[in-house]
């Protein structure tokens, strides 16, 4: 999920998660995508990160893009909807403080990799929105 800071030249914030995505993933939501909509937006929960709001946005690109991340991610990786979706993608996150005791957190499993966080909270907003316009048909 690409981030980053509106700057004075985008239009709106769905200019910069479109800008941003194209910056950090190499992926053009302009030119191979459309925009869904926006997810309600989030802060933090812990009084020891910034006082920052996020407002996400949701692209669908078409199948077959490729990302190419930059320098500042770590990994790309497509995860289906359904995999997300899936109850046994569902496990705790255990983040362990400086004084060496452990906090869980939900999250989900993809292909060896743990969601937690933030970016856990973002997916499963938008999960309860897909499955409640699957469950309308739409």
């Amino acid at each position: 999920l690409p981030g980053g800071r509106a700057a004075p030249e985008d239009a709106d914030l769905a200019a910069t998660a479109a800008r941003e995505t194209r910056e950090e993933v190499g992926i053009d939501v302009g030119r191979h995508g459309a925009l869904l909509g926006a997810l309600d937006d989030l802060a933090p929960r812990s009084e020891r990160l910034p006082g920052i709001v996020v407002s996400p946005y949701v692209f669908a690109v078409a199948p077959g893009v490729e990302a190419t991340p930059n320098h500042e991610v770590q990994a790309a990786l497509w995860v289906s909807v359904d995999e997300l979706a899936d109850p046994a993608s569902a496990v705790e996150y255990l983040h362990e403080l400086g004084d060496g005791t452990t906090l869980p957190f939900p999250a989900f499993g993809a292909r060896g990799n743990v969601v937690w966080g933030m970016t856990h909270r973002i997916l499963s907003g938008f999960l309860e929105l897909y499955a409640d316009a699957v469950g309308r048909g739409e």
